[in-house]
């Protein structure tokens, strides 16, 4: 069966899956197994949810998040938009520099 882009596709009475323009399965339950890419994309994640809360990035926090981002040599475009999210608070001001 067809919506638009999406194929769905009935594995069983407990799974749904959709295959996406790259061919990929997205889930709507989540999966037990995460790769590599994907524990640094939660770790960015969680590094840069935490700066954008606080409204404030240190030197610590600028060396930690570029660890995580260059890690393995290339970035998703995931990536990108968490980086583009703090260049956005810094742009609006609502994001300070401290400790450096």
């Amino acid at each position: 069966m067809s919506w638009g882009a999406f194929t769905y596709t009935s594995v069983n009475k407990y799974t749904r899956d959709f295959l996406d323009f790259s061919g990929e399965i997205m889930s709507d339950r989540p999966s037990i197994y995460i790769n590599v890419d994907s524990q640094s994309e939660i770790a960015i994640k969680k590094i840069v949810d935490k700066i954008i809360s606080s409204g404030k990035m240190s030197r610590q926090d600028h060396t930690l998040l570029l660890s995580h981002v260059f890690a393995n040599g290339q970035f998703s475009d995931r990536v990108r938009r968490q980086i583009n999210r703090i260049l956005d608070e810094i742009q609006t001001g609502q994001l300070k520099f401290m400790n450096w």
